[in-house]
């Protein structure tokens, strides 16, 4: 994989985790217990406006490996910059997410992309939008919890939510049972022998609420396995942000069917 892969990687995975020993399913009071829990994981959500700072993004296949410094900064609900450079000096890509669109260019093979989450999407293979990629950087399920779609069991690991059942796609979903964070996150397509693995391996305490300071993501694909490892190196909340962005003139478009 590829340097700029590993920058879509970090943006729209989501992970996994059915891990430690399973005890009775909750059933009977169910609805009230789920319904809990997913209030108290919604108020667990880092409460700010705007985000700056830094971090260290490392990737490794069987063929190669590769450390990155990515510059992150963010404008909640409203706007997500990232800028890439190697050994943290050479400028390697930019991108821009916002709630209407994708920006993106890199410099290696001086091509770009501008438009929907198509591409993103199609990478990942599920549909994405702005509000799971933020959830993704921010220790909040991807998908949003209910307790129509899920399943709730306890394992000694915490609170795991797992899709009902079906033909395409599984969802799982591991909580922290003292914060009420996201420990893991997991999709599966097993037709297309795809899945996708993030867990936040360690979380910060920052302005009185839980930020990730760690995430390790697995990504599989036809037998073969990516892995990456975040970490922000340094945050800065409630601070003014800007959002620099302007494709190379001579670049080549990224189309999509």
């Amino acid at each position: 994989m590829h340097w700029k892969n590993c920058l879509f990687l970090m943006l729209i995975s989501v992970g996994i985790v059915s891990c430690g020993s399973k005890k009775n399913a909750l059933t009977g009071g169910k609805a009230v217990s789920m319904k809990k829990i997913i209030k108290e994981h919604e108020n667990a959500a880092p409460d700010f406006n705007t985000l700056r700072g830094k971090l260290r993004a490392g990737y490794a296949t069987k063929d190669q490996s590769q450390s990155i410094t990515i510059s992150i900064r963010m404008e909640k609900d409203k706007a997500i910059w990232l800028s890439a450079k190697l050994a943290g000096i050479i400028p390697l890509a930019k991108a821009l997410i916002t709630p209407k669109e994708v920006k993106y260019y890199e410099k290696i093979n001086k091509t770009y992309f501008s438009g929907d989450f198509r591409l993103l999407s199609e990478w990942l293979g599920t549909k994405l939008d702005f509000e799971k990629v933020q959830n993704l950087l921010t220790g909040q399920t991807i998908y949003e919890l209910n307790d129509n779609e899920y399943r709730l069991e306890e394992n000694d690991n915490g609170y795991q939510f797992q899709s009902e059942e079906e033909a395409f796609l599984t969802k799982l979903f591991l909580l922290n049972p003292k914060t009420f964070k996201t420990e893991a996150q997991q999709l599966v397509r097993e037709k297309e022998n795809q899945s996708v693995t993030v867990t936040y391996p360690e979380y910060q305490e920052i302005s009185g609420f839980q930020f990730p300071k760690k995430i390790s993501i697995i990504a599989n694909q036809a037998g073969e396995s990516t892995k990456i490892d975040i970490e922000y190196r340094s945050l800065e909340f409630e601070v003014p942000v800007d959002f620099p962005f302007s494709i190379p003139s001579g670049y080549k478009e990224i189309t999509i069917e």
